[in-house]
């Protein structure tokens, strides 16, 4: 049970790095105990893995923040194609938003709630586009790039694209009520959709 224990754990912990699901995995600096939780590991060299696993499925977590997670799934998962560089033509959806008369918007504010807009704006918008699945390529200033059906394939990508666009104008009413409240300006976006051979 020395042994089969942690290694149980271990290789359950790896089962949901595969799923791309960090979260569960146990951390520490300590070598003699994976987490409060888990086993006391009697025998130093299965408690450096364990602790070393740790450490690599959190990198991994931090690198699928900057990084689209199909990308980093293929990567996890030794897909050929994602350890090197490729070009395929697709057909994709995009999509570009950003907010009306931001310029002037951020000159009347103060650097904190420039940033506390930015952020709520910037949260929620992003959370709408990941649940239709996109992806955000890159945030301009106030500005979204979005990918549908890039890096990875998505059904009825276009659809999804233009229910992101409604979703985030609808999204934006309330998120205009608790900035009002709060005596900050309102918000307008812009959103620019297309699809087509890239």
């Amino acid at each position: 049970r020395m042994i089969s224990r942690p290694l149980h754990l271990l290789a359950k912990q790896m089962k949901q790095l595969r799923a791309m699901d960090a979260s569960k995995v146990c951390d520490t600096d300590r070598p003699s105990r994976v987490c409060s939780v888990c086993p006391r590991i009697a025998i130093k060299e299965i408690a450096d893995v364990m602790n070393g696993f740790a450490k690599l499925s959190r990198s991994i977590e931090c690198f699928a923040r900057f990084v689209p997670e199909t990308v980093v799934w293929n990567i996890v998962n030794g897909t050929r194609r994602a350890r090197r560089m490729y070009v395929d033509k697709r057909v994709v959806s995009i999509m570009f938003s950003d907010v009306k008369d931001f310029t002037t918007i951020s000159e009347r504010l103060s650097p904190q709630d420039l940033l506390f807009v930015l952020f709520v704006y910037l949260s929620e918008m992003t959370r709408i586009v990941e649940l239709f699945e996109g992806v955000v390529s890159e945030i301009l200033g106030d500005g979204l790039l979005v990918f549908w059906n890039t890096p990875g394939d998505v059904e009825a990508h276009a659809a999804k694209a233009c229910a992101a666009a409604l979703a985030q104008q609808r999204a934006l009413v309330a998120l205009n009520v608790d900035l009002q409240q709060r005596g900050l300006p309102t918000l307008e976006i812009r959103i620019g959709l297309h699809t087509g051979d890239v």
